[in-house]
């Protein structure tokens, strides 16, 4: 009877624990913010929700995934890949569901294993996303920075601008490895020639340096989709009820504290941006529990939205939906 039970192991414990600090991280931080939120003494909750203002934003942020889409699709024909866009989206929406759930959301490279199961080389699939990812990323950081130069002394404080100074960082530790992967010098070739993850990773540089003719056209579209996600945002405050919120502010908070959710201390970035989004709207004078409806608000419609993309994560779905409905329609014939 006692084999049945397998021995307790601190090194299984450990590794568990390697491998999911993030997801167990988020959690607590997520929990952390609704108990700070239900002591406030002076809690409000919102009189009425507009839900046609939370259609409007999620209405914002699926246009933008389509343009997102639009981008890639016209990105992969630039690498001699013809695919059709129907593809593409459903490639991208898969990656984003896994985004949400990965820290640093670093799932979104699962998009090249979407498009190879599409026969399209996993070399063109990693270039053409991270050819428009880094220099989307660029623009939006010096969005990030812009507005923390412009809000600076009126809203943030030191904590804050330690957390985007640390997120600007890895995000150029990042720009860096890039550059060194599209443009090696002489001893990265050499490694290179040496390890085999790294000549793949060499061969996918020789890739990007095919889009750089793309970066105004990939910064053109980067450009419409911050306007798209600074209006979703403008909705949900409206939504439910934060009036000090104009547009404007909604532009400049959206890529400064989106950022957050690409550090890699949670499942992207939750509890963490929840975090940023509640105290940066305390200090504009939102109330606790306004602020926190808002980034919940953000997290669940984008999450909801990003759901497109589980029939692409899970394709097995389809199969078993036509099964069970081929099964049901047997049994009412018999």
């Amino acid at each position: 009877m006692s084999n049945l039970v397998s021995p307790f192991s601190w090194e299984k414990v450990k590794e568990h624990l390697n491998h999911f600090w993030q997801y167990y991280l988020g959690i607590f931080l997520f929990i952390s913010i609704l108990r700070l939120v239900m002591s406030d003494q002076t809690r409000v909750m919102p009189d009425s929700i507009n839900f046609w203002f939370i259609i409007l934003a999620g209405f914002s942020y699926l246009l933008n995934n389509f343009l997102m889409s639009f981008r890639l699709r016209r990105i992969l024909l630039h690498l001699d890949v013809k695919t059709s866009f129907t593809q593409v989206f459903s490639s991208h929406m898969g990656g984003m569901l896994l985004s949400d759930f990965t820290p640093g959301r670093s799932g979104y490279l699962s998009v090249a294993v979407f498009f190879n199961r599409r026969g399209i080389s996993y070399e063109k699939g990693l270039a053409s996303i991270t050819g428009t990812f880094i220099y989307e990323f660029l623009f939006k950081l010096g969005l990030a920075l812009l507005s923390v130069l412009f809000m600076y002394t009126t809203i943030f404080g030191n904590s804050m601008l330690v957390c985007c100074s640390a997120t600007a960082g890895i995000i150029l530790s990042l720009v860096v490895l890039y550059l060194l992967v599209v443009y090696p010098p002489g001893f990265v070739s050499d490694l290179g020639s040496r390890f085999s993850i790294i000549n793949r990773l060499l061969e996918t540089g020789r890739e990007c340096q095919n889009l750089h003719v793309k970066v105004p056209f990939v910064i053109f579209i980067s450009g419409i989709c911050w306007i798209l996600r600074g209006f979703e945002w403008y909705c949900l405050a409206m939504a439910i009820g934060i009036s000090s919120i104009q547009f404007s502010d909604a532009l400049f908070l959206n890529p400064l504290l989106t950022l957050l959710s690409f550090v890699p201390i949670s499942p992207s970035g939750i509890g963490f941006q929840e975090s940023g989004i509640v105290g940066v709207f305390s200090i504009l004078g939102i109330g606790l529990s306004l602020s926190l409806w808002f980034a919940l608000l953000v997290r669940f419609i984008e999450t909801g939205i990003d759901l497109i993309g589980l029939f692409e994560v899970f394709p097995q779905i389809p199969k078993v939906i036509k099964k069970s409905i081929s099964c049901h329609k047997g049994k009412g014939r018999v």
